[in-house]
């Protein structure tokens, strides 16, 4: 992929694109039109619109009752109650009409690309720490590049949204959207997740939905800890320390220090717990670079990694993370398979106490103390 052209995103929109959206764009929802860029443009007008005609509409009907009567004022209450339909209606006309032009323009967008774009998707084949947490899952704004030329790599930017409940007692839910840019690999890898430092909460607790055993953390060089905690199968310190080079973990830092990274089999996830905004021309250009610039480079470095322990369990895959490359004979043999063994594909989750769990305990530890007690009384 080349630089990304961003014209159709500041170009004024043509006629034929948005006659296309009228025919193609899928009808917005209310909570979707107000989520939408147009609403805080619009929104806010007719907030002060609707204010503005019942005020004004307030102050003739008392100047009305005082001059003609009450009669006279329930026609400016009529035409009062017709002025706020229209203004909300005009409101909504506007919202439908933005919602529309974004489509248009997104659109535009995607094709002068080579992009596929779906406003809206559900059902995933994506693996990451996202993409199978909470309910109602579902992607918004995917743009996915298949390559038609050798030396092209599969890219998909999009908006995983989901909802987890709040409370076991309540039907409050919490929705949570997180960007997210997805680059295809040669090879199969093993499960690695490098958690940014930045966006953690509150005492260092990482914002990400999945937790992972802490025996899986891997300690690199340098000031790389400060920004990232690597995590990493057991016994695959060596597999990583192959991969992130000191350029790698240096492009890594430059690059996406504000965002987490995963690769997932033969996938490079980059997450972002704000959405991407893809009508802004600048985050095309820094997704373009980070694909271009990481995505590439991890790429070329692990196109010749194999994983040996599936086809001799006894050997060692690299012993030195800077050590030559072999030669290209014996690289054939080992790249014959490209699978990841069952205990390097999947990282261990962490494991959480449960609310029944937490329940039960603390109900356990409460007879206990009643016991005692009334065992102290008796005696």
């Amino acid at each position: 992929m080349n630089e990304p052209d961003v014209r159709p995103l500041i170009e004024p929109v043509s006629a034929e694109a948005m006659q296309e959206a009228h025919a193609y764009a899928p009808a917005p929802t209310l909570s979707e039109s107000l989520r939408g860029p147009q609403a805080r443009r619009i929104v806010p007008f007719a907030i002060l619109g609707l204010v503005g005609v019942l005020v004004l509409g307030w102050l003739v009907s008392e100047l009305v009752e005082a001059a003609l009567g009450q009669r006279a004022q329930g026609v400016v209450v009529f035409l009062m109650l017709a002025a706020v339909i229209t203004v909300a209606w005009l409101s909504w006309l506007q919202l439908q009409h933005g919602h529309r032009e974004r489509y248009a323009r997104l659109a535009s967008f995607a094709s002068a690309n080579g992009f596929d774009y779906e406003p809206k998707r559900t059902g995933t084949r994506h693996e990451g720490v996202v993409f199978h947490v909470g309910s109602s899952r579902r992607d918004e704004d995917v743009f996915r590049f298949v390559p038609d030329e050798p030396g092209q790599r599969e890219v998909e930017v999009g908006t995983r949204v989901y909802e987890v409940k709040s409370s076991s007692r309540r039907r409050d839910t919490t929705v949570h959207r997180w960007g997210y840019l997805a680059v295809r690999l040669d090879r199969r890898l093993p499960h690695l997740l490098l958690d940014a430092t930045r966006n953690d909460g509150a005492f260092g607790v990482s914002n990400l939905p999945i937790g992972f055993a802490k025996d899986q953390r891997l300690s690199l060089e340098g000031d790389f800890d400060r920004h990232f905690a690597l995590y990493c199968p057991r016994e695959y310190e060596t597999d990583a320390l192959y991969l992130f080079t000191p350029d790698v973990m240096a492009l890594l830092i430059d690059e996406t220090s504000a965002y987490d990274v995963e690769v997932v089999d033969d996938w490079l996830y980059v997450y972002s717990v704000t959405p991407f905004d893809p009508n802004d021309p600048e985050t095309w250009r820094r997704l373009h670079r980070i694909r271009s610039v990481v995505g590439e480079r991890l790429a070329g470095r692990s196109s010749r990694y194999a994983d040996d322990r599936v086809v001799a369990p006894a050997q060692t895959q690299v012993t030195d993370a800077a050590a030559p490359m072999p030669e290209a004979s014996a690289i054939t043999s080992r790249l014959d398979h490209n699978r990841v063994a069952p205990r390097g594909a999947r990282l261990r989750r962490r494991r959480t106490l449960t609310t029944s769990t937490v329940g039960l305990a603390a109900g356990a530890v409460g007879l206990f103390w009643l016991f005692e007690w009334f065992e102290r009384l008796w005696s």
